[in-house]
């Protein structure tokens, strides 16, 4: 289910961080990891389900922290690698 919520380009690292995740669980007989997984994608799928409002935010939190906005062709990614 969180997968399906996410955009595409989510995709690979939320795949990622599961299979690690499910890899963790199976040394340590824990399913922690991969509840913190699910509830940290299951966030992310959340705030970013209105993707222009997001980049919007995204763009904002980058002004407030650096005093300058992002340059207007960088991707909501490249700005929230900025914060």
């Amino acid at each position: 289910m969180v997968r399906a919520g996410l955009h595409p380009e989510h995709h690979e690292a939320f795949d990622r961080a599961f299979r690690a995740a499910l890899d963790e669980a199976g040394r340590e007989l824990d399913l922690q990891p991969v509840h913190e997984v699910a509830e940290h994608w299951r966030r992310h799928a959340w705030i970013t389900r209105d993707r222009e409002q997001h980049r919007r935010i995204v763009r904002e939190a980058v002004e407030e922290l650096t005093g300058e906005p992002p340059p207007g062709g960088e991707s909501t990614r490249a700005s929230e690698a900025r914060l």
